[in-house]
C-alpha cells in the first residue's frame, strides 16, 4: 500500500464500490482525483476572453460531479484524505497536474480509453515517484449508460454560478473533512484572482461541542492554506484568524461574492446587512447544501458531517501516544508496579461512572477524594501538620478536622489554599504509594488513580498515561445543582475553582465525555481501555520497581 495516489475520473458514477475498494487497496493518505473530460463531464475551459462566462455555465455540473466524488469518498473512503483538483478543470491551458505530495500510484476508472498510459502519466503528471504504479480499476457491468448519464438534480435555489475576481467565505475548519472541502472548492470555482478565507480563532470557539479538541487557530489555518494551494495554485489566497462572524466582509469593499453552507445563509445576509450600513456594496451569494453524515458512529451524533462529529469520533481513543515510562515513576516498595492510569476531570464531570466501567474491565481503582479524608483522620501526621498550620479553630467537638471550618479559612484566600494544598497532597501521595503496593501484591496489573487535583498537584508526571473527563461549564454546573442543591452562582464558583478542561485536555493521552448516554460513555472507555492494553502488557513485562533493586 502506497501513501499518496491520483486518481482519474471519466465520471464519478463509475465509481462504484469495486472502483472503491480498489482505491482503499492501494492507497492509505492522501488520495488526489482529477476529472477528465468526457461525455458526461463538463471540466475544460478556454483561455479566450469569454472563459469565465463558460465556466459559470458549467458549474452547476461540474459542482454537482464534485460534491457526488466527496459524498463517495466520505462514505467508502473515510480515512483517505481526498482532493479532486481544480486548476486543471479552471483552466484548460494547464497542461501538468502539479501535486505537494510526491504520487505514488495513478489509477484510472474503467471509462479512461488509451492506449499508451505510461505515456499519457508522464506527459501531465509532474510529481511521479521514480516506481510509481498504474491501476485499472475494472469494468463494472452493473453499471450501464443510463445510469451513467448526468442527472439534472438542482441542489438549491440560492446558488450564484458566475465566477467573480474576488470571493470570500469563512468558517471554524476544525479537521479539514469532505464538507470543508465542498465549501472550499465551490469558492475556488467561482474565484478568478484572490480568495479570502476567514478561520475563527480561539474566543470564536468557546461554545462549540468539545471546544478542547478544536486544534488550534495556526494549525487550521495551515491545512486550509495547504489545501487550497494544492486545489489551484493560480489565484492569491488571503487566509486570517477572525475573532468576529463578519471578518474582512466588514471592511474590505473590493469582496463581491460570499460562499456559505445551509446553516450559515442567515450570517451572509446580516454580513450584507452590516456592509450596506458602512456604504459597501452588498455581496452575492452562494449557497451549497450540508454533507450527510455518513460515517454516524451513533445517535447522538449529528446527521450532517461535521467537525464536532469527527471530535466525538476521538472520544475514547489515543490522542497522544504515552512516553515509554512516566515522567517521575513512583518507587514503591513492590517487584513489579502496575500500570498506572492517572484519570481526572472537574466536579460532576462523570469520572466515577468512568472508574465504575474501568473497574468492571479488571483495573484496580483509588480515590484520591477518598484518601484526603483518611489523611484528615485524627493520628494521621497530616493531622498535626494542619493543627499547627490553622490552630485548634479547625477542630470540632470529636477532636476531628472540621473540613467545612477549614474549607471557610481557605476559600477566598489563595494563600492559604496553597498552604493547604502544601500540607495535604505530599501525605495523599504516599498513602497513594501505600494503595498502590497493596494491589500490585495483590496480582494487580493496571491501577486507576482518580483525581480531581491529578493535573494541579502534579501527579500526573507519576502515571504512564492520562484520561480526561470533561463536560461543558453549564453542564457541569447543572449537575452540581442537581447533586448538592445549591443555588446557581455558588456551584458556579465551584465550577470555576475547578482545573480548567483545556489544562486537563493538554496533559490527557485519552479523552472521555460524559455528556451523552451511559451507553455512550461505556463505549468510549471500552475503547480507551482497549487500545491501552498493549501498552499495559508491555509495561508489565519490561518496568521494575527502582525499590525492588536495592
Amino acid at each position: 500500500m502506497t501513501a499518496t495516489g491520483l486518481l482519474f475520473v471519466t465520471n464519478p458514477k463509475r465509481l462504484v464500490s469495486d472502483g472503491l475498494n480498489v482505491i482503499n487497496k492501494y492507497v492509505r493518505k492522501t488520495l488526489y482525483v482529477q476529472l477528465l473530460p468526457s461525455t458526461h463531464c463538463y471540466p475544460i475551459t478556454s483561455k479566450s476572453e469569454d472563459w469565465k462566462e463558460k465556466i459559470g455555465l458549467q458549474l452547476p455540473h461540474l459542482c454537482r460531479s464534485i460534491m457526488k466524488l466527496y459524498s463517495k469518498f466520505s462514505s467508502c473512503c473515510p480515512d483517505l484524505d481526498t482532493r479532486v483538483l481544480l486548476e486543471p478543470i479552471k483552466r484548460s491551458h494547464v497542461k501538468n497536474i502539479i501535486t505537494n505530495r510526491k504520487v505514488e500510484v495513478v489509477i484510472f476508472d474503467s471509462g479512461f480509453k488509451t492506449q499508451d498510459i505510461d505515456g499519457f502519466v508522464k506527459s501531465c503528471v509532474s510529481n511521479l515517484s521514480q516506481e510509481y504504479k498504474v491501476i485499472l480499476i475494472p469494468e463494472n457491468n452493473s453499471v450501464n449508460n443510463e445510469d451513467l448519464q448526468e442527472d439534472e438534480e438542482v441542489f438549491n435555489t440560492r446558488s450564484f454560478d458566475q465566477i467573480h475576481d474576488n470571493v470570500v467565505l469563512g468558517g471554524t475548519f476544525d479537521r479539514l473533512h469532505n464538507g470543508h472541502k465542498i465549501l472550499l472548492s465551490e469558492a475556488i470555482l467561482r474565484c478568478n484572482q484572490k480568495l479570502t478565507i476567514g478561520v475563527t480563532d480561539s474566543s470564536m470557539v468557546k461554545n462549540k461541542l468539545l471546544c478542547e479538541l478544536i486544534q488550534p487557530c495556526e494549525e487550521r489555518i495551515d491545512l486550509v492554506r495547504k489545501f487550497v494551494e494544492d486545489m489551484d495554485s493560480s489565484i492569491t489566497y488571503e487566509i486570517v484568524p477572525i475573532d468576529d462572524p463578519f471578518g474582512p466582509t466588514k471592511s474590505d469593499p473590493t469582496l463581491q461574492l460570499i460562499v456559505v453552507s445551509g446553516e450559515t445563509y442567515k450570517g451572509a445576509l446580516k454580513v450584507n446587512d452590516v456592509r450596506k450600513e458602512k456604504g459597501l456594496p452588498t455581496l452575492n451569494i452562494h449557497e451549497i447544501p450540508l454533507l450527510p453524515n455518513d460515517c454516524k458512529q451513533s445517535a447522538e451524533e449529528e446527521d450532517k458531517m461535521s467537525s464536532s462529529a469527527l471530535r466525538m469520533h476521538l472520544l475514547g481513543t489515543t490522542l497522544k501516544k504515552p512516553e515509554k515510562q512516566p515522567r517521575d515513576p513512583l518507587s514503591i516498595d513492590t517487584e513489579k508496579v502496575p500500570y498506572l492510569l492517572g484519570l481526572t476531570g472537574g466536579i460532576a464531570s462523570g469520572k466515577s461512572t468512568v472508574t465504575n466501567y474501568l473497574e468492571k474491565l479488571g483495573a484496580g481503582v483509588i480515590n484520591c477524594d477518598i484518601l484526603g479524608h483518611k489523611a484528615y483522620e485524627k493520628g494521621q501526621p497530616c493531622y498535626h501538620d494542619l493543627l499547627k498550620a490553622f490552630g485548634s479553630e479547625i477542630i470540632d467537638v470529636n477532636g476531628q478536622i472540621n473540613r467545612q471550618a477549614l474549607g471557610k479559612i481557605v476559600f477566598d484566600d489563595q494563600d492559604k489554599l496553597k498552604l493547604l494544598n502544601t500540607i495535604v497532597w505530599p501525605h495523599i501521595l504516599e498513602l497513594l504509594k501505600k494503595h498502590i503496593a497493596r494491589m500490585a501484591s495483590g496480582g494487580q496489573h493496571i491501577v486507576v488513580v482518580e483525581a480531581a487535583v491529578l493535573v494541579k498537584a502534579k501527579w500526573h508526571v507519576h502515571c504512564n498515561e492520562v484520561w480526561a473527563c470533561i463536560i461543558p461549564q453549564s453542564e457541569a454546573i447543572r449537575r452540581l445543582q442537581d447533586r448538592v442543591k445549591l443555588d446557581y452562582h455558588e456551584c458556579e464558583k465551584r465550577v470555576l475553582a475547578q482545573t480548567p478542561n483545556s489544562e486537563a485536555v493538554a496533559e490527557a493521552n485519552v479523552v472521555i465525555s460524559t455528556l451523552w448516554s451511559r451507553e455512550y460513555t461505556q463505549k468510549q472507555v471500552e475503547r480507551g481501555w482497549k487500545e491501552m492494553q498493549c501498552r499495559a502488557k508491555y509495561w508489565s513485562n519490561s518496568y521494575v520497581s527502582p525499590s525492588s533493586s536495592l
